[in-house]
């Protein structure tokens, strides 16, 4: 069979099925009448016009609450900044005696002193395996950007115990991270 007689034979078998649905879209080309429809519909929109007094009470009362949501995340924030800088709301156990900070500061220089010895020997082992101590690497890292940020909070606030403790705290941790590095089989 010929490709012409095919395409013949199918566009006659596709018209017969479409000659159903002819009808039907015949129908739906009229117009609809519908008496009253568009009468219902102002009606139904004219019930949502609000008056000028309306509009100006919604205005204002939308500014109230925006006011009052303002006032309201602006005291959360103080709060939230308040707890935040304190360790506790009792100032002898934030405030620190003298002998205590006396003590800290040797506590902390001791470990200046060893971090001052031992990172050298750390530091060249590292760029020795081209990598393969990544992960410690990380760790070290990490722990000097958050004694940086101690030592700036430190600075801001030289009484406070807390930033003193987590200073000394992120100091040791380093100092412990490569004293096992170093004592490692290499």
């Amino acid at each position: 069979m010929s490709e012409r007689r095919r395409n013949k034979r199918d566009t006659e078998k596709a018209a017969r099925e479409l000659e159903p649905l002819s009808s039907i879209a015949a129908g739906l080309r009229r117009p609809v009448e519908a008496p009253g429809l568009w009468d219902r519909i102002e009606q139904d929109l004219g019930r949502f016009r609000q008056t000028p007094a309306a509009l100006a009470l919604a205005r204002r009362t939308r500014i109230r609450r925006i006011a009052v949501s303002l006032a309201a995340a602006v005291w959360v924030a103080g709060v939230t900044i308040l707890f935040a800088t304190l360790d506790d709301l009792r100032p002898a156990q934030v405030i620190m005696e003298e002998d205590e900070s006396a003590a800290m500061d040797a506590e902390q220089r001791r470990i200046e002193e060893e971090l001052a010895r031992v990172e050298p020997i750390f530091r060249k082992r590292i760029a020795e395996e081209n990598g393969a101590a990544s992960l410690v690497a990380g760790q070290v890292e990490y722990l000097d950007s958050n004694i940086e940020m101690c030592r700036l909070a430190h600075e801001a606030n030289r009484l406070n115990r807390g930033v003193r403790r987590s200073l000394i705290d992120c100091s040791k941790k380093k100092m412990e991270i490569i004293h096992q590095y170093l004592a490692r089989d290499h």
